[in-house]
Parts: C-alpha cells; sequence; structure tokens
C-alpha cells in the first residue's frame, strides 16, 4: 500500500510509485479528512468548476496508478500523516526516503 495526504503532493509520490515499480503490483491509497474532496472525486458533476483542471490530472493519475483506492481518514485518528503533509507545505524542496 502506497498513500498520500492531501497536501498536493501526489505528483511526487506517483512519480516515485511509477519508480519504485507498483504500478499494477500495489494499491495506491488516496487519504482525505475531506468528504467533500471525496465526493468531488468519486462524482464528477459535483467539482466545482474552477479546481476542474486539477481534477483532470488526478483523474489521469488514477487511470496510469490502477488500482487507486480513496479513502476517508478523519485527522484526528491519523495525526502522523497529518502533521506530515502539513510539514511538507511549509518545505522548499520535497523529501523522499525509499525503503
Amino acid at each position: 500500500m502506497c498513500s498520500f495526504h492531501e497536501s498536493g503532493g501526489y505528483q511526487d509520490l506517483a512519480k516515485s510509485f511509477f519508480e519504485a515499480n507498483w504500478t499494477g503490483k500495489e494499491v495506491f491509497v488516496v487519504q482525505s479528512d475531506s468528504q467533500v474532496n471525496l465526493n468531488w472525486i468519486s462524482q464528477p458533476l459535483l467539482r466545482p468548476w474552477k479546481l476542474w483542471p486539477l481534477f483532470e490530472q488526478i483523474d489521469n493519475l488514477a487511470k496510469s496508478l490502477s488500482p487507486v483506492q480513496f479513502q476517508l481518514v478523519s485527522r484526528e485518528m491519523n495525526y502522523m500523516a497529518n502533521s506530515l503533509a502539513n510539514l511538507g507545505i511549509q518545505r522548499s524542496e520535497t523529501f523522499k526516503a525509499w525503503w
């Protein structure tokens, strides 16, 4: 399983997912604490027009990273991911780690 928080780093993580050759072998999990955001993902007619280009990118990435799973996760229950996402927003460079 590979997951990311909705900090906007999905493109970097998708690139890492490809580089690790996980496409088609592992599930790419998108976690969000916003039911509204998940509704926009699953129901395109609800999407705000001004965010349409962003959702096109998300749709294209989801198709290329299949299988993709979208999950609702409470901010309180996923404190570490929320903290890391908030720190990532404040960084000028992307941190990558391999294990």
